[in-house]
């Protein structure tokens, strides 16, 4: 997400790309995914706190840019990014 976030293009062209690499790298990986969150609750404390903070991070950065594009005027501010961001 890094990658795409910082890369120099226009907001709403990093934004395609980061949310189809999210979808591709899902797909690519859907038996891990599948497996690793249907076991997710076996984890020690410790483990769940890091995913946890990890997933907080790719939250907030994939918020940051919905933001910046409403902040530019690109996107709509009709509905708040948390909000957009919790559906992905």
């Amino acid at each position: 997400l890094d990658a795409f976030a910082g890369a120099e293009a226009p907001i709403e062209q990093r934004l395609r790309d980061a949310a189809a690499d999210v979808v591709v790298t899902t797909i690519d990986n859907l038996d891990d995914a599948a497996i690793f969150f249907r076991s997710m609750h076996h984890l020690s404390p410790e483990k769940n706190k890091q995913v946890r903070v990890e997933r907080r991070r790719y939250h907030e950065r994939f918020r940051a840019l919905i933001e910046e594009g409403q902040r530019s005027g690109v996107f709509s501010t009709a509905t708040p990014a948390d909000l957009v961001v919790d559906y992905h």
